[in-house]
């Protein structure tokens, strides 16, 4: 017997009460390594300042820099800082009241890559 997942994501059933032929969902922290549909491997761990993002890091981040930013002239193209000012922006909208961008915290730096 072959085991099998049922992905919420690609499924057209999305209440937590729906019947599944395995019973209800689970969160993916709690399902089994079989049923991961990535692996990763980190390849380096650092700490550093908030604001010494770079502008590569900031688009491997999946940053994308909003039309309104882009058309705010040359000045950030001409910086290459576009990405990362767009990092900025969404960084203070999610982290503002505990951790904004001006205090400058330490973070944790994860690389990865896909095996």
């Amino acid at each position: 017997m072959s085991a099998s997942a049922f992905y919420k994501v690609s499924d057209n059933r999305t209440a937590d009460t729906d019947i599944f032929p395995f019973g209800r969902w689970r969160p993916s922290i709690h399902m089994p390594r079989w049923a991961s549909r990535i692996a990763l491997e980190i390849t380096n761990i650092r700490v550093e300042r908030l604001q010494d993002i770079s502008e590569e890091d900031s688009k491997a981040e999946g940053i994308e820099v909003p039309l309104g930013l882009k058309m705010l002239g040359e000045f950030y193209e001409q910086e290459g800082k576009t990405h990362r000012v767009a990092f900025k922006s969404l960084w203070d909208k999610i982290n503002d009241k505990k951790y904004p961008w001006n205090s400058n915290p330490y973070v944790w730096v994860l690389e990865f890559t896909k095996i």
